[in-house]
């Protein structure tokens, strides 16, 4: 029966695979496993996100066996005194052998506004020369613009853009998280810094309309909006009725919610 009702154009990446191999059952697989934890399950004011990563296509990606999905991401929030979040994002890649590892502070404004300061972990279990590097981060203000600082490995530090004093910007990891407020009080407009290193300015948020995937217990309605940026490719979030990233699609990889603990 889901043969008969295609996925949205903006994260159906079916044809982009070997015959032998079935992006879209496994996207499906992963919706249908969504485990949804009741409220006071983790204590704190704790919630933890979880998506499946699978490649857009077949080439580089495949490794032994007959699954596609190459990763796993947890995304944690925890609600701190004074209102603030801090965020702790894990991001396991089995087909780079790279596990990055970030951790900040944001507001609690619908964007989830950075603060400094930040931290980027990453490991490497491929083999290679590079194994680990720790980038550090943080917002210098003066009275003409915000400057993005970050210092490698404690020894060099470098710049990675400015905004102007007034504005903020925001991780995008975050979104997987925020995105419904965002979309719920119509903002537009975001500055994102992408992994907390490549600053992306004056993004723009726009709908770009609605889709249903056929489940086995249900029919599962998204809302769709497209993330872009000058000069930047799209990326396009799904949003199920709760207002919960159920799908997130970039240029190489999408992102598959399986679940949420609150």
């Amino acid at each position: 029966m889901n043969e008969l009702l295609p996925l949205h154009w903006s994260f159906d990446h079916t044809c982009h695979h070997a015959p032998t191999l079935s992006f879209r059952e496994e996207l499906l697989a992963c919706l249908e496993s969504v485990r949804s934890a009741p409220p006071g399950e983790q204590a704190g004011g704790i919630r933890t996100l979880r998506y499946t990563a699978l490649p857009n296509y077949w080439s580089g990606y495949r490794g032994d066996g007959d699954v596609l999905a190459f990763g796993k991401v947890m995304l944690q929030r925890t609600l701190l005194p004074g209102g603030r979040f801090r965020y702790h994002v894990a991001y396991s890649n089995e087909a780079s052998g790279e596990d990055l590892q970030l951790d900040y502070e944001t507001d609690a404004n619908p964007t989830r506004a950075l603060q400094s300061p930040w931290s980027v972990e990453t490991a490497n279990r491929a083999g290679d020369l590079y194994k680990a590097m720790r980038t550090g981060g943080a917002l210098v203000e003066s009275g003409t613009e915000v400057r993005i600082e970050l210092c490698v490995n404690d020894r060099l530090t470098l710049p990675s853009g400015h905004f102007p004093p007034g504005e903020s910007v925001s991780c995008n990891w975050s979104l997987f998280d925020c995105m419904g407020e965002i979309v719920k009080n119509d903002i537009a407009g975001i500055n994102l810094l992408e992994d907390l290193e490549k600053l992306k300015l004056n993004c723009r948020i726009a709908a770009i309309g609605r889709t249903t995937i056929e489940l086995a217990q249900q029919h599962l309605k998204l809302d769709g909006y497209a993330v872009y940026g000058p000069k930047e490719v799209p990326g396009y979030w799904w949003l199920d009725e709760s207002g919960q990233v159920a799908v997130m699609s970039n240029v190489f990889n999408t992102f598959v919610l399986t679940e949420v603990t609150t």
